[in-house]
């Protein structure tokens, strides 16, 4: 009067289980991977399409350091970003014959983003990363995320999910 169970009944029970969970493994992953790839090319199109106005200012930058006697002054047109490495921040510049060159500075990226708040060309979009808007050339999305490509280089840059919305209200 009851089921019985048997090697037969068990790998039936097995087979029946794997058919059913196989569909949703294979189907949510890829529709969050195309739901994703759709956003970010959206977004990063709307980027591409809205360029930056660029302003004419040549207005200096003077980026100072933990280390009392070491400072960086260069001009807002030529820095490209700042990646932060510990407490450490590399600046990516380009110099008079339009070279890129970069130059490593004791400071956080917090002590540099309070030391730029006056200057509204550099904009934070990951937690190691802050550029300058008007350098930015295009950008590409995918799944993973959103890119950004500078002028007179070969360097992207990665924007974080958690700056997306400022990207969105600053570049678009």
């Amino acid at each position: 009067t009851g089921f019985t169970i048997s090697w037969h009944n068990f790998l039936q029970f097995l087979v029946y289980t794997m058919i059913v969970g196989i569909f949703p493994a294979i189907f949510i992953p890829f529709y969050t991977y195309f739901k994703l790839l759709k956003k970010n090319t959206l977004l990063s199109d709307k980027i591409n399409s809205n360029p930056v106005t660029k302003i004419s200012e040549n207005e200096m930058v003077k980026i100072i350091s933990s280390a009392k006697d070491e400072t960086l002054e260069l001009s807002e047109n030529q820095i490209l970003f700042f990646m932060a490495q510990g407490n450490y921040i590399q600046v990516v510049f380009t110099d008079e014959n339009l070279k890129q060159t970069q130059k490593m500075i004791r400071a956080t990226m917090k002590s540099l983003e309070e030391n730029l708040k006056g200057h509204p060309a550099f904009l934070r979009v990951h937690r190691s990363y802050m550029v300058n808007k008007n350098k930015i050339t295009k950008s590409t999305g995918n799944a993973q995320g959103i890119s950004l490509f500078f002028e007179n280089t070969g360097e992207t840059v990665p924007v974080s999910r958690k700056f997306i919305p400022i990207i969105k209200k600053t570049l678009i």
